[in-house]
């Protein structure tokens, strides 16, 4: 420190001077060590800013991660959003396609409408037809019940001059052959009839296999008729010479057991009597049948009804009513061939081809 003053005589200055100093220097050390102290204190606070310097860095990289991950899935979004707003585009296009797609369907529609419109107009007219067409065939079936009266009293007649007059001449043969002939289209003409009630419209028969033409063994019969569908066979029994039969819509294949079908029926053409199906699910009877087998029957009408044997015209059959097809005379369950055990004189069986009743058509 200085001091502006007279200067005083040496022995005070020199005491003095040292005093100043000594106190000069303690308070130099002093503020040394103050600002040691804050040295130190300021490095301890620069190190932790230093420390918080690095993990303020640290968090800045790892936000900038962040920041780079987001940006990422930003961009990964942004093209998601272009490619849905492009799908988008897609389907709008799609759904304006499918809306005048739609108009077109609803303006075919709208003409199918009226198509069907037309159509069940024609329908009905076609149920009057088949109506006009059902009692047409109502007077047919009361032609062909007269037809039944004058066969009977034909047939009677044929056999009565048979019996007095068979030989006596050429002439009466002749009539006698001619009116069998008759009796005979009577016969198919009831039988169409018969199947034409059951079955269909028009009726047609084509001879498929006859025992005068083709030996009458299950070989043959099957050969030729395994296949037909529907058919109907015609036997006639030798010792008195009527004729009897059955339809079915089945086959006669190698199936080895009973065969169903609802629409089945027996009948003698002889009489005209019809046998009715009580018992559906037997209609017919199929043997299995090997080339090396012998002793079957041909087919089966029912259970035990009509049996025709193998070989039919050398061994007999067997008829036995009311097991599965209803006999319109239950005191005569024989009443097609008089006998239990009838041996044929000829057995032809046909396919039948028919056409349904237009009254099956409905709306």
């Amino acid at each position: 420190f200085f001091f502006n003053d007279t200067a005083t005589t040496e022995i005070y200055t020199r005491s003095i001077v040292g005093s100043v100093r000594c106190v000069q220097e303690t308070e130099l050390e002093e503020t040394i060590k103050t600002k040691d102290a804050k040295i130190a204190e300021l490095e301890a606070k620069v190190k932790s800013l230093e420390e918080d310097v690095k993990k303020k860095e640290a968090k800045i990289k790892e936000l900038e991660e962040v920041i780079t991950a987001k940006d990422a899935k930003i961009a990964k979004l942004e093209a998601k959003v272009k490619s849905l707003e492009e799908d988008i585009k897609k389907k709008d296009t799609k759904i304006a396609e499918l809306e005048a797609d739609i108009k077109a369907k609803e303006a075919t529609i709208k003409g199918l409408q009226d198509k069907i419109t037309l159509l069940e107009a024609e329908i009905l007219r076609l149920n009057e037809l088949a109506k006009t067409m059902t009692r047409t065939i109502a007077k047919q079936n009361y032609t062909v019940s007269g037809l039944e009266m004058s066969q009977n009293l034909l047939y009677i007649a044929v056999n009565q001059l048979k019996a007095k007059l068979y030989d006596s001449s050429a002439e009466l043969k002749k009539f006698t052959e001619e009116m069998n002939k008759k009796i005979g289209d009577l016969n198919i003409l009831w039988l169409k009839n018969q199947i034409l009630e059951t079955y269909g419209h028009t009726v047609t028969l084509k001879k498929v296999f006859s025992s005068a033409e083709t030996e009458c063994t299950m070989r043959n019969f099957r050969d030729k008729c395994s296949k037909i569908s529907p058919g109907v066979f015609i036997a006639t029994e030798k010792s008195s010479g009527l004729k009897f039969g059955g339809f079915t819509k089945e086959t006669f294949d190698n199936s080895a057991d009973f065969k169903t079908d609802p629409l089945a029926f027996t009948f003698s053409l002889t009489s005209m009597d019809k046998c009715n199906n009580t018992d559906p699910a037997n209609a017919i009877y199929v043997n299995e049948w090997y080339y090396w087998t012998l002793d079957y029957d041909l087919l089966g009408f029912g259970k035990y009804d009509i049996w025709i044997e193998d070989n039919c015209l050398k061994k007999p059959s067997e008829i036995s009513m009311n097991h599965t097809y209803k006999c319109p005379n239950k005191d005569r369950p024989f009443f097609y061939t008089n006998v239990e055990a009838p041996l044929l004189s000829s057995f032809e069986y046909y396919q039948v081809s028919v056409k349904q009743y237009l009254s099956l058509i409905h709306i």
